[in-house]
């Protein structure tokens, strides 16, 4: 809890685009409360919604899916600006590693077998040896 505690202050220049979305595994007990309300109640840059685990179980009857997004649902549904273009971040990644030397063949590979839901570690050795790995 300490680290979330460290989490509430500046985080970037483009306040009003920014949710800061804490998931902590653990309840939050008295001695932690001061510390979530002060991020929660801090505004500035930044949206802040923290979600302990008694939020995700607080209601057993029903299930998990239903708990997340009541505890979402403060800043559900997002509204996003209409001039945003989405961009599959694995695409993106040739391009922006092309500079480091890693190889566009042997890094589209890898994405591939991720892609296809493959061991990546096989592929990049089948890749690179030429060897199979067996199972």
């Amino acid at each position: 809890m300490r680290i979330v505690a460290r989490a509430g202050g500046e985080i970037g220049a483009k306040a009003w685009d920014t949710y800061l979305v804490l998931v902590v595994d653990e309840p939050i007990t008295t001695t932690h409360s001061p510390a979530v309300a002060e991020i929660r109640g801090n505004t500035r840059y930044a949206r802040k919604l923290v979600i302990s685990i008694d939020d995700l179980v607080s209601d057993p009857t029903r299930p998990d899916e239903f708990n997340l997004a009541r505890s979402l649902a403060p800043i559900l549904p997002l509204v996003l600006p209409a001039n945003i273009a989405f961009r599959d971040p694995l695409s993106t990644l040739p391009e922006r590693l092309k500079a480091t030397g890693v190889d566009e063949q042997t890094l589209g590979a890898v994405i591939t077998a991720h892609r296809r839901g493959l061991p990546l570690i096989a592929e990049l050795h089948t890749r690179l040896t030429g060897e199979e790995v067996s199972e």
